[in-house]
C-alpha cells in the first residue's frame, strides 16, 4: 500500500511538472500571437493552434490531478450525514463511479487517438492522434488514482479518511 501511494504521488508530481511546462508554452504562444498581431499587423498562424492543444492537454491532465487529490465534484451534504463504515461505503461508491468514468475515457480515448492518428493539424502538421491521445492518458491516470483512493479508504487507519480528506 505504501509503495502504491508513493508511486501515485510520483506520477502526480511528473504530471504537475508537465502541466507547468504546458502552461509556459501556452503563455508564450499567446503572448507571441498578441505581440505579432499588434506590432506587425498579422498574427502567426500556428500559435493559436498550439495554445488550443496545450489547453486541451492541461484540462485533461488537470482533471486527473484533481482525482488524485480527491478534489472532484461530490455532494458534501450527503457525505456529512454518514460516519464510520457507512461513510467508507459511500466514498467507495463515489470513487467506483470515478473509476468507471476513467475506464470509459481510457478505452474510447485510445480508440479516438487510433482513428485520428492519420489526420494532421492544419498549421502544426501534428498527428491529431497526439492531441486526442490525452483523453486516454487522462482516463488511465483517473483509473490509477481512483484505485489508490479506494485502497486508502479501506486500508488506512488514520483520521483523514473519517474527515474525507484523503
Amino acid at each position: 500500500m505504501k509503495h502504491y501511494n508513493q508511486l501515485c504521488g510520483a506520477i502526480c508530481k511528473v504530471v504537475i511538472a508537465f502541466c507547468a511546462l504546458l502552461m509556459f508554452v501556452l503563455l508564450c504562444c499567446s503572448a507571441l500571437q498578441v505581440i505579432s498581431r499588434y506590432a506587425f499587423g498579422s498574427s502567426i498562424t500556428w500559435t493559436e493552434e498550439a495554445s488550443r492543444y496545450c489547453f486541451i492537454w492541461l484540462d485533461m491532465l488537470g482533471a486527473a490531478i484533481l482525482v488524485y487529490k480527491g478534489g472532484h465534484a461530490v455532494v458534501d451534504l450527503i457525505a456529512q450525514k454518514f460516519h464510520g463504515t457507512a461513510k467508507k461505503i459511500y466514498q467507495t461508491i463515489i470513487y467506483m463511479m470515478v473509476f468507471y468514468v476513467g475506464a470509459i475515457l481510457a478505452r474510447y480515448g485510445f480508440e479516438l487517438a487510433q482513428l485520428t492518428f492519420d489526420q494532421t493539424s492544419p498549421s502544426l502538421k501534428l498527428p491529431m492522434g497526439l492531441v486526442y491521445g490525452v483523453v486516454a492518458v487522462c482516463g488511465a491516470l483517473v483509473v490509477f488514482f481512483a484505485v489508490n483512493l479506494i485502497l486508502n479508504i479501506w486500508l488506512r487507519r488514520d483520521q483523514s479518511i473519517e474527515e474525507g480528506t484523503i
